[in-house]
């Protein structure tokens, strides 16, 4: 994908090393990519297109200022590296001279290759799973988004690594929208993994699946408000702390919120002892794994809380000077246009010690939540949006009900943790961070048990 690799190569290389003096940090990244979007709304085809993208970026870090460029010619090169290093002074940072860490310098050369499939091919695949969503008559709107990329990308510093990486991914979230009388419901299936598309044409029974969801949520009874313990499957798990620790250990957040801060101190009992929450970018087969985070760091595991204590932080190579900690390999970017920023890898809850029948039998009254289920999180307080909801009435799972919402304390939830299951499993999906979409990661976790929380309806 990239030509001339060994010449690009050669010539960053003489460019850092005449210029690197004139900073404290200087990184240069390139990229080639070639992209695929397909979307549906009912039976229309709204999107169908390839992409192939090329470009370029800097940044300079210097005295307390950072600067970032991004352009699509390597001509530019030299006057926007100019220009990167004379505005650096202007971006100051709260953190000081930089660097206040030593990278050590790597050469690391991947390479791959991504299957030859055809656009129609693909559009294929997605019209029949359309079809198999509008299986009733009951189902009166669809949705598909799907997206792949195939990506190389060049990373050199002024600390000395050349780091060429490869990587690719499919990602596609397929919602049917059912309505029964004056009851509207939808489901929201999620596929994440890198480029095996005999993997993706192998959904026909979850997108089925899911279709049925949405129908059979219009006939279900509505929750009613009430307060209890939420029993949570592992994909409902991973999601959960995902958003509700996951983010808040991410230490851009950290130092934008002083509260925080002092609220995750390393050593702060924040969660129930049974509750350990770990990042890992090293583990295969997640989609949120990489040998090197794109700033050069290698990948590492890193233990956000363990036992209920918080333990660390995620780190880019900025907020680590700012903190005065050690850079933790989560510097990830989605693009060359973008400067990397601290984000998650493959980020779950370890397994504990209890059963899913011992958790399930200690519930009098509550709910048992399945599937991946988006939230949100206000640095403080959450909303989780179930995707299946069961009524649970004396360690019995019962009927399946519509409309549930659960409203929680972050702080208070992390205590309220009274179980965690032994049957961890991972999830593949796909992050968002401010302007940076569709980032794959990983979450996962085993059941876990959650008491006293507010289990709402909306209407």
């Amino acid at each position: 994908m990239m030509g001339n690799f060994d010449s690009i190569v050669e010539l960053i290389s003489d460019c850092l090393e005449k210029i690197k003096s004139q900073a404290d940090y200087i990184e240069v990244r390139a990229e080639r990519s070639v992209a695929t979007r397909i979307e549906m709304r009912n039976k229309e085809l709204s999107d169908c297109s390839e992409c192939n993208q090329s470009g370029w970026s800097v940044r300079v870090f210097k005295d307390d200022g950072r600067s970032f460029a991004a352009f699509d010619s390597f001509d530019d090169f030299d006057s926007k590296m100019k220009s990167a290093i004379d505005m650096a002074r202007y971006g100051q940072q709260p953190g000081g001279k930089a660097p206040i860490v030593h990278l050590t310098a790597v050469e690391v050369f991947e390479s791959g290759k991504a299957e030859t499939v055809t656009l129609r091919d693909k559009v294929n695949v997605v019209q029949r799973y359309n079809e198999i969503m509008l299986f009733s008559p009951s189902i009166v709107s669809t949705q598909i988004e799907y997206r792949d990329f195939a990506k190389e990308k060049l990373f050199a510093s002024s600390m000395g690594s050349r780091i060429k990486t490869y990587s690719d991914a499919i990602i596609a979230m397929l919602i049917p929208i059912a309505k029964h009388k004056a009851n509207i419901e939808r489901d929201i299936e999620i596929y994440c993994s890198d480029i095996n598309f005999s993997g993706f044409n192998n959904l026909d029974q979850r997108v089925e699946r899911s279709a049925r969801l949405a129908k059979d949520l219009t006939h279900a009874k509505r929750i009613e408000p009430f307060v209890g313990d939420v029993l949570l499957d592992q994909a409902a798990t991973g999601t959960l702390f995902h958003e509700v620790f996951g983010h808040l250990s991410e230490a851009d957040l950290i130092i934008e919120h002083p509260l925080l801060e002092e609220k995750l101190r390393h050593g702060s009992k924040l969660g129930s002892d049974n509750l350990t929450i770990i990042d890992n970018g090293t583990i295969e087969g997640w989609a949120g794994s990489f040998r090197y985070d794109d700033e050069g760091v290698q990948a590492k595991e890193t233990f956000l809380m363990q036992d209920g204590v918080v333990r660390g932080h995620m780190h880019s190579l900025d907020t680590a000077i700012q903190i005065r900690e050690e850079p933790t390999g989560n510097a990830r970017t989605t693009s060359y246009r973008f400067p990397p920023i601290v984000r998650m890898s493959n980020t779950y809850v370890d397994n504990g010690g209890n059963s899913f029948q011992e958790m399930l039998s200690d519930i009098e009254t509550g709910v048992y939540v399945r599937g991946s289920c988006p939230a949100r999180n206000t640095l403080g307080k959450y909303v989780l949006y179930p995707r299946e909801v069961y009524r649970v009435e004396r360690g019995e799972v019962k009927e399946l009900l519509s409309g549930a919402v659960i409203y929680g304390d972050i702080f208070e939830t992390l205590k309220n943790v009274s179980g965690v299951g032994d049957d961890l499993q991972f999830c593949n999906t796909a992050c968002t961070k401010g302007s940076q979409l569709w980032l794959p990661v990983g979450t996962g976790g085993p059941h876990v048990l959650i008491n006293g929380l507010q289990i709402g309806g909306y209407r």
